[in-house]
């Protein structure tokens, strides 16, 4: 496998990716290694214009995709540090994303904070009783 480095992929579909990519030579052709391959696309807020981050394949887990480079038109190394950031803070936030457990009752989980507060006021209350 080659050296890793970050770079905008145009496919012969037409669709635009972003990710790290790795080349990976075989007998007769090669093939690209894509780790967490993403699209962006620019959005008109009433803040401003900001940059939306989606994963290339949206209904699956994995973060490592393989594709021949026949289906691909052009490939170009990102050197651009702000999107360097922004594809840097999508792939930690899915990665911690993918730890979090949500909580539930068993674990302790029984309330809202507003419903907590109330009995902390109960309690409080009725040891100066």
């Amino acid at each position: 496998m080659e050296d890793e480095f970050l770079a905008v992929i145009k496919l012969i579909s037409g669709e635009e990716i972003m990710s790290m990519v790795s080349a990976c030579p075989e007998k007769d052709r090669i093939i690209l290694a894509l780790d967490h391959p993403i699209t962006m696309k620019e959005q008109e807020t009433p803040m401003g214009t900001i940059i939306k981050v989606e994963p290339w394949i949206k209904y699956d887990n994995d973060s490592l995709y393989f594709i021949d480079m026949d289906k691909v038109i052009t490939i170009t190394e990102v050197t651009s540090n702000k999107i360097i950031k922004i594809y840097n803070e999508y792939v930690k936030e899915v990665s911690i994303g993918s730890n979090k457990i949500k909580p539930d009752r068993k674990m302790g989980y029984i309330s809202t904070i507003e419903d907590f507060r109330k009995d902390l006021e109960k309690l409080y209350k009725s040891s100066n009783n």
